[in-house]
């Protein structure tokens, strides 16, 4: 029985990407009827203690294909822009790149570039978007398509799909789960295109939110916020940067937390009302949670009663996002 899609136009891409997100929209593409004619993905990194430049993987993923790989430091460099206008691609595509793309780029494919985003634009535009969906508090989420410009995804949407958002999801499986959406959202963008079904729309600018990128200083917990906004923080930054607070100049890594639902003393924010073999409790601007996985400098991430019988932590403690001076 024929497959009525594989009579659809195969388009010529080069495929723009870095992290694992763009890992799943690359290998829809490979096992597709499209042709990936190169890869433009970020620069090799020294990574660990050692610093050993390592490949990502999926440059790794491109070498196995026998694709050409291009790493320009940006995407402005002259050698690289004329290589790249040399293949002749039909379009390019674009996830979880990091990198400024240029108006000549943007103009040299005649279809246009397609960047799959991890949002429901023009919500949550920016480098950010699945943690802070978690981080708000958000209970439902997804994935675009869009034709990119010069601005910060604020191109004309193509497709989009939901997802709900689960109320213990972390940022780490949302991100895989909205992977695999993405991925499969781009297969189904470039059948409408092939189709001629696709209606780009315009973003609206009254609806437009941000998602800027999350640094490791912004991980510290104020315990001022309400309880739930504490754990909504916790998840939207595991398994990075993940969330810490401070006792003394004791740092504790915070994986896992949940709303307490018990009575709450009356303490200060921030204050340990109970640490002990049941676990670590600290009150917050409204409510209280329950800290339930954490880690020490130098140590792992343990349940917080196994934490605390090699580490004593007294009643009346202030947890802080910084160190104290």
């Amino acid at each position: 029985m024929n497959n009525p899609k594989s009579n659809l136009t195969s388009y010529n891409i080069v495929f723009f990407g870095s992290a694992l997100f763009a890992e799943r929209s690359f290998a829809a593409l490979l096992g597709s009827r499209h042709n990936v004619l190169a890869v433009v993905t970020q620069p090799d990194r020294a990574k660990g203690r050692g610093k050993k430049v390592e490949f990502s993987n999926l440059k790794q993923m491109a070498l196995d294909e026998g694709l050409m790989v291009m790493q320009p430091a940006t995407a402005k460099d002259e050698d690289f822009l004329n290589q790249l206008e040399s293949l002749g691609a039909d379009l390019f595509v674009t996830a979880s790149y990091g990198n400024f793309l240029p108006q000549r780029l943007l103009d040299m494919p005649p279809m246009g570039t397609v960047n799959v985003h991890g949002s429901l634009l023009p919500d949550l535009r920016g480098a950010a978007p699945i943690q802070w969906s978690i981080i708000r508090g958000y209970k439902e989420t997804g994935v675009s398509t869009m034709l990119t410009d010069i601005g910060m995804d604020s191109g004309d949407v193509l497709l989009s799909c939901t997802r709900e958002i689960d109320d213990a999801v972390t940022y780490g499986q949302l991100y895989e789960l909205l992977a695999d959406d993405g991925a499969e959202l781009l297969l189904k963008t470039l059948d409408a295109m092939a189709e001629g079904t696709l209606t780009p729309i315009k973003q609206d600018p009254a609806l437009v939110t941000y998602a800027p990128m999350i640094l490791k200083q912004d991980a510290g917990l104020d315990f001022t916020m309400s309880a739930q906004d504490i754990v909504n923080k916790v998840r939207g930054m595991n398994p990075s940067p993940v969330t810490y607070a401070y006792y003394g100049n004791e740092r504790l890594k915070v994986w896992e937390a949940k709303v307490y639902l018990g009575d709450v003393p009356s303490m200060a924010s921030g204050s340990v009302f109970a640490a002990d073999g049941k676990g670590l409790y600290v009150v917050c601007g409204q409510g209280a949670v329950e800290l339930t996985v954490i880690q020490g400098d130098g140590g792992k991430a343990m349940k917080a009663q196994d934490y605390l019988r090699g580490h004593a932590i007294a009643e009346g403690t202030l947890l802080k996002p910084n160190m104290e001076n």
